[in-house]
């Protein structure tokens, strides 16, 4: 009688290998998210929507500044600010500012708060 494995990852390792072997290519990283489909998307659809790579680069310029000039209501703000700025996604942000303890960290809070400060730095640059 065969050896049974008894945990989630012993199965997961068995049964990935015999998916490999038949030449199964997941397109999910460990993580749940989708390996280079939505890169290639983003890439391909850079240059035709929304102004393409200038629009882009624009944009980036702008969120700059108003990293150096703005006064933020709180260290908090500035920091997830920051990390946009940088390219961070909203839920990379979120599991940094988790994994320092802050603990009303939620995607929904943090997209609220990029959401508030893109249009204040619209208001502020664009609209005039």
């Amino acid at each position: 009688m065969s050896k049974k494995p008894n945990s989630y990852e012993a199965l997961r390792k068995i049964w990935y290998r015999k998916l490999a072997k038949s030449g199964f290519n997941d397109i999910e990283m460990p993580d749940g998210r989708f390996k280079g489909l939505s890169t290639e998307f983003t890439r391909d659809r850079a240059v035709y929507q929304y102004g393409g790579l200038e629009a882009k680069a624009e944009y980036h310029r702008l969120a700059s500044w108003l990293l150096y000039e703005y006064a933020f209501e709180s260290e908090l703000e500035r920091v997830i600010w920051e990390y946009h700025v940088n390219g961070l996604s909203i839920r990379d942000i979120t599991q940094t500012l988790k994994k320092v303890k802050i603990k009303k960290t939620n995607r929904d809070f943090v997209h609220k708060v990029l959401q508030k400060l893109k249009q204040i730095m619209l208001d502020k640059y664009v609209n005039k």
